[in-house]
């Protein structure tokens, strides 16, 4: 697809004799893995994920044996036979390689839903930690470019991410919600700050913490907004503020001066007015009845 505007296939690589679920470039680009129900060298049954690590020398493929396979692949013509990463209670869907090459992130389904390896020396890897807190299967997980994070996509509609600097001690972050269905993919930005997911629900969304944003997208999926009508005939005494449109003024508080008269009034049901003097009085307003609220006495 060099130079071309429509892309247009170089080649059909052949071997496969059933699904192709996976594939993986070699850092150097000269190199492709693919990985498939038919399995993959070593594999006793369906490979689900395979990924090279930062310096092209290793490959990881993840089977629903239960099993993570480690193949050298520095001389792609003699590749060193694998170690086998066991410990999984259930199939394996993803690997990842942080981006110095070691911890190795392997998910899947059950306890050890996402566990980290030491894969610093390939004829020993070692467990080094288990990622608990996703209460259903999770298909891919991603490392941060930076290797600080690690995100993992679910069933359970969530993203949860860890802090792995620490590979040994991970902690967990954050869990970002709002998917609808199962959580299909996650990537994180090339800058390393925020991941942005994929789900069954037919959408994509991008992970962000600024308040304005997470306000906005709430306020997307609401319903009719509040009418200024609606407003003053419950709370006649706040100025109109209603959330996800309106006045930008802020509801007015009661203020409580050092005696705590404030605080005194609120809990009375009283509400203050200032006097000729410059002191607060009480006074009790009239509200109107409530509406009977639907499946409430």
């Amino acid at each position: 697809m060099h130079g071309t505007q429509t892309p247009v296939a170089e080649a059909t690589p052949s071997g496969h004799g059933d699904d192709v679920r996976t594939v993986s470039h070699r850092p150097d680009g000269r190199t492709l893995a693919s990985g498939s129900v038919d399995g993959l060298a070593g594999h006793r049954d369906a490979v689900r994920s395979v990924a090279y690590s930062p310096d092209g020398r290793t490959l990881a493929g993840a089977g629903e044996e239960r099993t993570v396979r480690l193949t050298g692949v520095a001389d792609l013509r003699r590749p060193e036979p694998p170690a086998v990463l066991e410990g999984h209670d259930s199939a394996v869907f993803s690997v990842a390689f942080a981006p110095a090459g070691h911890p190795l992130a392997a998910a899947g389904r059950g306890r050890t839903s996402i566990r980290l390896w030491d894969v610093t020396d390939l004829r020993h890897p070692a467990p080094l930690a288990v990622l608990a807190g996703h209460t259903d299967v999770v298909g891919p997980v991603a490392v941060s470019p930076d290797g600080r994070t690690l995100a993992g996509a679910s069933d359970d509609r969530t993203v949860r991410v860890w802090n792995v600097l620490r590979p040994a001690h991970p902690g967990l972050l954050s869990t970002l919600t709002g998917h609808l269905t199962a959580v299909s993919s996650v990537a994180y930005r090339p800058d390393g700050a925020v991941p942005a997911s994929g789900g069954f629900d037919t959408t994509v969304r991008p992970a962000g913490t600024e308040e304005a944003r997470v306000i906005a997208g709430a306020c997307a999926h609401t319903g009719p907004r509040i009418t200024r009508a609606q407003w003053t005939a419950h709370l006649p005494y706040v100025v109109y503020s209603p959330p996800c449109g309106g006045s930008e003024q802020r509801p007015w508080r009661c203020p409580v001066d050092q005696a705590g008269w404030g605080r005194r009034a609120i809990a009375s049901g009283r509400t203050p007015f200032t006097g000729s003097e410059g002191r607060p009085r009480w006074r009790v307003p009239r509200f109107p009845p409530l509406p009977p609220v639907p499946g409430f006495p």
